[in-house]
């Protein structure tokens, strides 16, 4: 049983305080199946984050199958999540070297089991959700009549897709692009709500890109959000290629270091593509509305908006993923 009550979560951000998760009281059985719902930033992660281990709250109590978690050390923590936690990513994070066997054993090495004892775990596991006959098959064999049909994560399939096109990314790069994107940090945004093959919202352009994208397509094929929003996984990853593609073109970009700032501020900002991290992107006393929609990017209130700004969110969820990743 999960029973937290009061959950408050802060954090320290610029010299202020922004508060992630307030006041929140719930209770779910065992064996109840819940699903956080809510608008980007309303506290979704950041409860998971609590109710996994991840985190601690600032305040409030919160209990997982009987284990008070504000009790326990940093040691503790991880055995808690070692021993009764398991975290599902939008990337799977799978070993593609190893087989589909070796991925799901992987995680009971640590725990204090005879390898029978595991190897009964890993077989019941695979025949659960019907690939046990793929046990001895690579993970990173994609194609359904070689093995486990395991869709290659959206970033490698990109950086592998620019680069035939000219453009030097990096991999870590654009994983931290598309998982800022899925996490719906721009407005207005487009949602798949976990449309089919696994569609999470990863091609959440602003309603500008939607418009520039389209004035190069043809008339027949025309993108809006509601097309977007039923597209499948890798359809998604395919207009977040098209898309970056064009806009790192229109710079000229090609041949030259392309960092992740630069794939971040693609999507709503282009003219910051290639410009040193300190550029003023927004200056009020020029573009007073390009500024006013993003002025809560102005960290040190001066009235202008650099790249460094702009992409803060990108920089601090690489940050935080670097943390978790210890």
């Amino acid at each position: 049983m999960i029973q937290a009550t009061g959950l408050t979560k802060e954090f320290s951000h610029r010299g202020g305080t922004v508060v992630a998760l307030r006041d929140a009281t719930l209770t779910l059985p065992k064996g109840e199946l819940a699903v956080a719902l809510g608008p980007s930033g309303s506290g979704k992660s950041t409860l998971l984050n609590l109710i996994g281990g991840l985190d601690r709250p600032t305040s409030g109590s919160l209990s997982v199958g009987g284990t008070d978690l504000a009790s326990l050390n940093h040691d503790g923590m991880a055995l808690f999540r070692r021993e009764h936690v398991g975290f599902l990513f939008q990337a799977f994070h799978l070993l593609p070297t190893f087989t589909v066997y070796e991925n799901v054993t992987l995680p009971l090495v640590p725990l204090q089991m005879t390898q029978q004892e595991r190897a009964n775990r890993v077989t019941q596991a695979l025949d659960r959700v019907g690939i046990a006959h793929r046990a001895e098959v690579l993970a990173g064999v994609e194609a359904p009549a070689h093995g486990i049909a395991v869709r290659a994560d959206s970033g490698i399939n990109t950086v592998a897709d620019l680069k035939a096109k000219g453009f030097e990314v990096k991999a870590d790069d654009i994983t931290n692009f598309m998982a800022v994107e899925t996490g719906g940090t721009f407005s207005p945004s487009i949602r798949s709500g976990g449309a089919k093959d696994g569609a999470v919202g990863l091609a959440q352009f602003t309603g500008t890109a939607i418009d520039d994208m389209n004035r190069l397509r043809p008339k027949n094929d025309q993108l809006t959000r509601d097309g977007l929003a039923e597209m499948g996984f890798d359809e998604q990853s395919k207009v977040v290629t098209e898309y970056l593609s064009t806009a790192l073109s229109r710079k000229n970009m090609q041949g030259k270091e392309i960092s992740g700032a630069d794939l971040y501020t693609a999507v709503f900002s282009p003219a910051a593509i290639g410009k040193p991290m300190n550029s003023t992107i927004y200056d009020k006393s020029v573009n007073r509305r390009n500024y006013n929609a993003n002025r809560s990017l102005d960290t040190d209130k001066d009235g202008k908006i650099t790249k460094a700004e702009l992409t803060s969110r990108l920089t601090d969820w690489a940050n935080r993923g670097a943390e978790l990743r210890g």
